[in-house]
Formats: structure tokens, C-alpha cells, sequence
């Protein structure tokens, strides 16, 4: 279950997935609430930015907010775990 504030978004429970698989999940879904893509585009995750990797426990109290819009094509979005910066996600726009 995910929870979205106005730029942010978090994860409460444990799916059974990598801590990698639901962060990138969770990244699509707050670009496709709050920068929804136009028709025939969508957000493609083009570049990982970590000071560690991830690490199950970072479920505890994770947290992902899009802090930083270049244009209409380009994203960057804070990963943070107890209030800990983790590091970015960095997504583009692409058509398909």
C-alpha cells in the first residue's frame, strides 16, 4: 500500500518484493499522480544516484519525493530512509 502527499510518497506494510523492485514501482506512481505523462509517453527510470544500496530495513520509513523538474521531460526524486537521505532517481520522459 502506498500513501502520495503533494510530491512525495511512502509505503507502509512489506510486499514481497526487493526493496530495489518497490522503489522503482512506487517512483512510477508518484511521477503518474502528480506529473501525469501526456498520452503515448511514460516515465522511464534513467539513472540511479545511491550513497549505499538498498537495504530491506530502508522499508521501515521509506519515503521518495520528486524534488527537482527539468522542463517538462526530465525528473530527479529524493530517496530517503529514517529521515536519512539515500540518494536520487533520476527519470525521463520517453514516447512508446
Amino acid at each position: 500500500l502506498t500513501v502520495v502527499s503533494e510530491n512525495g510518497i511512502g509505503i507502509s506494510g512489506k510486499p514481497p518484493f526487493s526493496i530495489f523492485e518497490i522503489a522503482t514501482s512506487i517512483s512510477v506512481e508518484l511521477h503518474n499522480t502528480v506529473v501525469p505523462p501526456p498520452q503515448g509517453s511514460k516515465w522511464l527510470l534513467s539513472r540511479v544516484e545511491l550513497s549505499r544500496p538498498l537495504l530491506d530495513s530502508d522499508l521501515d520509513d521509506f519515503h521518495l519525493e520528486l524534488v527537482q523538474k527539468v522542463g517538462s521531460t526530465l525528473t530527479k526524486t529524493s530517496v530517503a530512509s529514517k529521515n536519512q537521505s539515500i540518494g536520487h532517481f533520476l527519470f525521463s520522459l520517453a514516447k512508446h
